[in-house]
């Protein structure tokens, strides 16, 4: 502040709100009263002059502060067998106001319990501790809940730490609930929630309910186990100091006969039986049982054990008599076993049966009987006559005396038919039967006890093996009777001797030798060709004795016929039995398919080959001819032949001289037959045939079954029809007519004449003709004849021929001696007719022949002809004679025709000489001639080997080699001459 001059005093005023506790947080960091004042100092200046005063100014305390626990609510744990004067220490209330202010008292509500609060005080009055005391003794189950409330005037301007809620509702805690009220001078207070619990202790006894006794009936026959009574006891502890155990007492009399018989479930209080009890043996027990806790208690060991508390209850357990005395059996057999020989029907006794029973009366009256229905017709039971004793009135048990053995008569027993461990092991093992023997009382009900004889059945041999095929290629098949069964087998050919057909397995329900079998073959039952090629072994193993060949005999063999026998080892009698096994000769691909003619066919042999002929002109798809193929490999069953036929293909391939052409395809397929012969096949022809073109093929025919192969040679021959007239090429002009008809040919441009001084025979001219006919001897072959007649614009009453034809050759010749009157211009008709059959055909050819005066050409015209002038009557010119040709020109033009003839014969016999030659030489054909080519090729490869210091034998290798060169250039496989080589076509 600032003071003025003219002012007499000054105000000191509080600018905001003093807060003492603020201020002084903690006591004596500014209040060094006793009281916990708190003091403030000031310090006042006066600017300009001397120092101004210190005055102390107090900050004097209100209560506006509440007292405070550290905690709102604190639980406590009290035994409930604590003593009175028990402390349990408490928390105190802390509040910031000053002393004057602060905590004066504490309170606890409600005021009359058994806890109080016990306050310690410093000199100054100030509560240093705080304490709970019990004032009376606790007892949980009396009340183990306290439900205390505070009245609202006590705890004004109180602050409850836990406030409650009604949607939250307390549950009922076993503890006490008291409000502890802290009061400061101006009546703040606040309130701390305490919570005790009371914890249980082990402070009462089990209590048996409803009551300490009991009385129970139990019958004999209630088995072990059975639980007649419970017994029922409650604590009001808690925990583990209300659960009740149950027992038997160990100090109650006769405790091992209690023990022995009863037991008690120490959690339930079921007493149960450990057996069943006997009336004859005890009629009543009195059983002691506790119900103890577990928990110990301190300074009280109790009778039941060591601290615990416990309770005794008395059960009689009363027995109720009833018939419960089976009858007790002993069998005893006379020879020490019981043995029957089976098939037996002669009544033996075995065993002998003593039937036992305690009771009395009806009770102990025993009756027994064969157990099994099927067996007491073999076996009987029969009691003794007074077997029953005097037992029955003395109090002693009674006795009962039956036989056991077979009935006389009887039908006897069959060993087999009470087998156990199968028809495998029969001949192993010993059979026993067991005749069961039930025994009746007389009480109701009735008591039953069994017993069983052991009655071991002695084996006959009565049994023949049984046969049966275990493992084969194929599935048995059963059939027939035992004695005779029927199987299949299979096994492929071409195996090795020793090969494993089938397994047979035979067993004999018979004991012993009489069981025992061995294996044979049947010679009554087994084909002959069998008996060589199977054997059985002594563990019934049928194999091959060697390597069969389905194909080895004609018909092939497609299965055997193979009897097995096995037969036991019976001393007395033998039995056998049979298995007939259809052996199935499983057919392999061993042989190549044949090529045969069809019977009847018009195929012929041809060689090594079939031969068919067809005639020309046919049409596409006609049959050439029809041929089988046969497969030793097929068997008779048409589904396996249609099956494996697929396999099998045949195809043409032609062989080197079937077509001119080389490599011309041929017209030929081969395809099987549709008819019910399923191994035949067709060769039908796929184009026309011209037998002028071609008139002979021939080629290979193929049959293959996809692993083997065949061939034949296969020659068609097409037969010559006569389809062609014969073609006349001179004197007339053309190449020939139709074929329906004859046909004319008219002359050629030059002139044909003739003198008419030339001799009688003398050639005029020669008719050049041909037929394309293929039949040289029939439709081929044709023959001349000539007509003659004036030419055309002459005239002439009758013509008297002058020429003739040969009917072969053809020659036109001069018929008659021609005069000079016989000039002129002749018409001449050829005509060319062949044989073909059914009608021939035939050519004509029409030309003139001039008959003139000219110079004769032939030797015998050149002598004189006198007295033929050539004129006569008509007054014609007088006869020229033509001097005669020199005779040294003559002779002259002969030696040359003669020199030309020479010398082409001369080189025509060279080259065939060369020709054979070479063909002797290296295809050693024709073997007539001498090998001249061998000595000089066989020196020179000599002076070559040696040259180069080989040997002979390189020379004679080179010429092997050379000659299989040319056979192989000729065709012909080295050691088959008559085979040709093809490459195979397909049909």
């Amino acid at each position: 502040y600032t003071a003025n001059e003219a002012a007499a005093r000054a105000e000191l005023t509080v600018k905001k709100r003093l807060d003492r506790e603020s201020m002084c947080p903690e006591a004596g960091l500014c209040c060094s009263s006793a009281e916990l004042i708190c003091q403030l100092k000031l310090h006042f200046l006066d600017l300009g002059r001397t120092p101004g005063d210190r005055p102390d100014r107090r900050i004097r305390d209100i209560n506006d502060h509440r007292p405070v626990f550290p905690e709102a609510e604190r639980r406590i744990q009290v035994s409930e067998d604590a003593p009175p004067g028990q402390l349990v220490r408490l928390p105190l209330a802390s509040d910031p106001d000053s002393d004057s202010n602060s905590v004066r008292d504490y309170s606890l509500l409600p005021r009359v319990g058994v806890f109080g609060l016990r306050e310690d005080r410093a000199g100054s009055g100030r509560v240093t501790h705080l304490s709970l005391e019990l004032l009376d003794r606790l007892d949980r189950e009396a009340q183990p809940v306290h439900n205390l409330t505070l009245p609202p005037h006590s705890i004004t301007h109180s602050i409850p730490t836990h406030p409650h809620h009604s949607n939250q509702p307390t549950p009922p805690p076993p503890h006490a609930l008291y409000p502890q009220v802290a009061t400061d001078i101006d009546g703040q207070n606040a309130s701390l929630r305490l919570i005790v619990n009371v914890t249980d202790v082990n402070d009462n006894r089990p209590q048996f309910h409803p009551t300490g006794h009991r009385t129970v009936r139990v019958r004999e026959s209630d088995p072990a186990g059975n639980c007649p009574v419970q017994l029922s006891a409650i604590d009001p502890d808690s925990g583990e100091n209300g659960r009740v155990i149950f027992e038997l007492d160990p100090h109650q009399p006769d405790l091992a006969a209690v023990d022995a018989n009863f037991r008690v479930s120490p959690s339930s209080g079921f007493i149960c039986l450990r057996r069943s009890l006997d009336y004859e043996t005890k009629e009543i027990f009195e059983l002691s049982v506790i119900a103890r806790n577990p928990t110990p208690i301190r300074g009280d060991p109790g009778a039941g054990g060591a601290g615990s508390r416990l309770a005794t209850a008395t059960v009689t357990v009363l027995v109720v008599d009833e018939n419960d005395e089976a009858p007790q059996l002993q069998l005893d057999y006379l020879d020490g076993t019981a043995e029957v020989t089976e098939n037996d029907r002669r009544g033996h006794t075995l065993a002998a049966l003593q039937a036992t029973d305690r009771d009395r009366g009806d009770n102990g009256r025993v009756s027994c009987q064969i157990d099994q229905p099927d067996l007491r017709d073999v076996f009987e039971l029969l009691p003794t006559a007074g077997s029953a004793s005097a037992g029955a009135s003395s109090g002693q048990p009674q006795r009962w005396r039956f036989y056991l053995g077979t009935r006389d008569g009887g039908p006897g027993l069959d060993r087999e038919a009470h087998l156990k461990l199968g028809p495998m092991a029969a001949h192993r093992e010993v059979v026993r039967l067991d005749v069961g023997i039930v025994c009746r009382d007389g009480g109701q009900p009735a008591n039953v006890r069994f017993a069983n004889a052991s009655v071991l059945i002695g084996d006959v041999n009565d049994n023949a093996p049984a046969l049966r095929l275990v493992r084969s290629a194929a599935a048995a098949t059963a059939g027939g009777g035992d004695k005779d069964l029927l199987a299949s087998a299979s096994v492929p050919e071409n195996r090795p001797p020793g090969f494993h057909v089938a397994k047979l397995d035979a067993h004999d329900l018979d004991f012993g030798v009489n069981g025992s079998v061995a294996f044979a073959l049947d010679p009554a039952g087994t084909d002959t060709l069998a008996l060589d090629a199977f054997d059985v072994r002594s563990d019934g193993l049928l194999v091959t004795r060697r390597t069969l060949d389905r194909e080895s005999a004609m018909p092939p063999i497609d299965s055997f016929r193979v009897a097995v026998m096995a037969h036991d080892r019976g001393s007395a009698v033998r039995l056998s039995s049979t298995l007939t096994l259809h052996v199935r000769l499983i057919d392999e691909n061993d042989n190549a398919p044949v090529i045969l003619p069809l019977a009847g066919s018009a195929a012929a042999a041809a060689g090594a080959g079939l031969e068919f002929r067809l005639a020309e002109n046919n049409k596409a798809g006609a049959a050439v001819g029809r041929l089988r193929v046969v497969d030793a490999d097929f068997g008779p069953d048409e589904a396996d032949w249609r099956r494996r036929r697929r396999r099998v293909s045949l195809s043409p391939a032609a062989t080197s001289s079937s077509t001119p052409g080389g490599g011309a395809r041929l017209p030929f397929r081969v395809r099987p037959s549709t008819g019910p012969d399923l191994d035949e096949f067709i060769i039908e022809a796929t184009d026309v045939l011209d037998a002028e073109r071609q008139a002979e093929y021939r080629f290979l025919l193929l049959a293959s079954d996809g692993q083997h192969s065949s061939s034949c040679n296969v020659t068609v021959i097409v037969e010559d029809v006569n389809d062609h007239p014969p073609k006349i090429f001179y004197p007339c002009s053309g190449s020939g007519g139709n074929r329906s008809s004859s046909s004319v040919r008219r002359q050629l441009l030059r002139n044909h004449s003739v003198s008419w001084r030339e001799p009688v025979g003398y050639t005029v001219l020669k008719v050049n003709a041909n037929d394309e006919d293929f039949d040289k001897t029939g439709n081929g072959r044709f023959q001349f004849s000539l007509r003659e007649a004036p030419a055309a614009g002459q005239s002439g009453d009758a013509v008297r021929p002058l020429f003739s034809v040969d009917p072969d050759g053809g020659q036109i010749r001069v018929a008659a001696r021609m005069t000079g009157r016989d000039r002129g211009v002749r018409r001449l008709t050829v005509t060319a007719t062949d044989r073909g059959q059914p009608r021939p055909l035939a050519t004509e050819c029409v030309f003139d022949v001039t008959v003139d005066s000219s110079e004769p050409r032939s030797q015998a015209a050149l002598a004189p002809r006198l007295g033929e002038d050539g004129g006569g009557r008509d007054g014609g010119g007088v006869f020229t004679q033509v001097p005669p040709m020199p005779r040294q020109k003559q002779q002259f033009g002969d030696s040359v025709v003669l020199a030309v003839v020479g010398i082409f014969a001369l080189l025509l016999l060279l080259a065939t000489v060369l020709l054979l030659l070479y063909a002797r030489h290296w295809h050693a054909a024709p073997g007539f001639l001498p090998d001249v080519l061998g000595a000089c090729f066989g020196r020179r490869e000599q002076r070559s080997q040696a040259g180069r210091g080989g040997g002979g034998g390189r020379g004679r290798k080179s010429a092997e080699s050379a000659e299989a060169a040319g056979a192989a250039f000729l065709g012909v496989k080295s050691g088959q001459p008559d085979q040709l080589r093809s490459r195979p076509l397909s049909s």
